[in-house]
């Protein structure tokens, strides 16, 4: 903490965020006619499975909204938000009778018109419980009345309930094709229950709660008394990333809402093995390391 310099107060560097935001140079914010829909996404200049130098996406679609609610800034509301909110409409899969519901892509490749994983052509519950489920939450934070949000998140957690298995897990991922798992000789070690926890919060279904409830029993078991844990990115098999420290805070989350206990612990557990997996560097100096 010695060594940290703060020059900027956290007002200006919002503000910052927002011209970022409303910059079409900075933001590389485009817009595409999808199914007669505009929908609005950012440029990718990263690598995406078949890209043609085309993919384009969102991220934190809660801070996008908060950002909106605490400005009042208009060109925010009025030509970006509608355009991403159309991009995560788009987003979710309503034509494959198997994946009704799930996420259909991170990305969106606007030469061929198809959303797409970073890594191939597959579909993941933790996929549909991040970018439907919990975007779709947060959005449902600033516009509480929005049916057709809700029309979508019902349908999304009502797909990740469905593909739940008995014992409470999930399949880490579908290939899009034929329907079978990804990786049928690895666990979904992740907190894939952290979206239907969003649901119940919102919909007050208790079905919701109920899986929440036994996905992260099954994840307690499984997952956090083992120290086993997959990541999300989805490069080198799901190698394991900050996925973790996010079922600490799923975990404290399902705590809160049921009071059991266990939760509580787990997630102390898993929060302690996410700090020794990130402090590996030596302690910050100005003396040069070798």
């Amino acid at each position: 903490m010695s060594l940290k310099e703060t020059n900027e107060s956290l007002s200006d560097r919002i503000k910052r965020l927002l011209s970022y935001v409303k910059s079409d140079s900075t933001s590389r914010w485009r817009l595409f006619d999808y199914n007669n829909v505009e929908i609005g996404a950012q440029e990718y200049l990263g690598g995406v499975y078949k890209a043609e130098k085309d993919a384009v996406k969102n991220a934190d679609y809660g801070a996008m909204w908060m950002l909106a609610a605490i400005t009042g800034d208009r060109v925010l509301k009025n030509s970006r938000l509608p355009y991403a909110l159309n991009f995560k409409l788009a987003q979710q899969n309503l034509k494959d009778s198997f994946l009704m519901g799930a996420a259909a892509g991170q990305y969106y490749l606007y030469k061929s018109k198809r959303f797409t994983e970073e890594w191939g052509p597959y579909s993941e519950p933790m996929a549909t419980a991040y970018y439907l489920l919990m975007d779709i939450g947060n959005v449902l934070l600033f516009e509480p009345e929005n049916r057709e949000l809700k029309k979508s998140l019902s349908l999304a957690a009502n797909w990740l309930l469905g593909k739940m298995h008995k014992n409470g897990r999930w399949e880490i991922a579908y290939k899009n094709d034929s329907h079978d798992p990804l990786l049928p000789d690895e666990y979904d070690y992740r907190p894939t229950f952290y979206g239907l926890l969003v649901a119940y919060k919102i919909l007050k279904d208790q079905r919701f709660l109920d899986g929440a409830i036994k996905g992260a029993d099954w994840f307690v078991e499984n997952a956090v008394k083992n120290g086993y844990y997959l990541g999300v990115c989805g490069d080198t098999r799901f190698a394991p990333d900050f996925a973790t420290g996010q079922s600490a805070q799923a975990l404290l989350d399902l705590y809160e809402t049921t009071g059991i206990e266990k939760y509580k612990n787990a997630a102390i557990d898993v929060a302690q093995i996410y700090t020794t997996s990130i402090y590996s560097h030596p302690i910050p100096s100005m003396l040069q390391k070798k």
